[in-house]
């Protein structure tokens, strides 16, 4: 349809001036229209959820933290840390002093490891080594991973 000025006649043929007669429905409805467009193509993008309901666009208070007293956990007292800022620092004299063997046994592990991707063979390569030397499972996080 040919775009109407505000002063000729109504499109809808009753006489009046457009003005004065179905511009301002026509305009509601290019603005809906424009609106019902935006919609579907936020959706399209993923910017909104059309099956979400009014329950899922309650605001929640902002700046609401919850605060927990230390008091309040009857932990034991070799429980990890809850934070890390609560790390202690590693208590290393208990640990044993390895062998030569013992070392390179350790290493080799390592070696393979270092070579392994998926986690199945990674387990078995743990469990194994479990298995095979229970005294040295310890000393495993030492040796680096990176």
């Amino acid at each position: 349809m040919e775009k109407l000025g505000r002063n000729e006649p109504c499109h809808c043929g009753s006489g009046k001036k457009y003005k004065k007669c179905c511009l301002r429905k026509d305009e509601e409805d290019r603005r809906k229209e424009q609106e019902e467009q935006q919609y579907e193509l936020d959706v399209e993008l993923g910017r909104i959820d059309p099956f979400a309901g009014d329950e899922d666009w309650e605001e929640e208070p902002e700046n609401e933290i919850e605060e927990y007293p230390e008091e309040e956990y009857d932990l034991p007292p070799d429980y990890p840390p809850i934070f890390a800022d609560e790390s202690p620092e590693p208590d290393n004299s208990a640990q044993q002093e390895l062998s030569p063997e013992e070392v390179a046994i350790i290493d080799q592990w390592g070696e393979e490891y270092i070579k392994l991707g998926d986690p199945d063979e990674l387990r078995n390569h743990i469990e194994q080594f479990m298995a095979a030397h229970p005294e040295l499972v310890r000393e495993l996080y030492a040796y680096p991973h990176s």
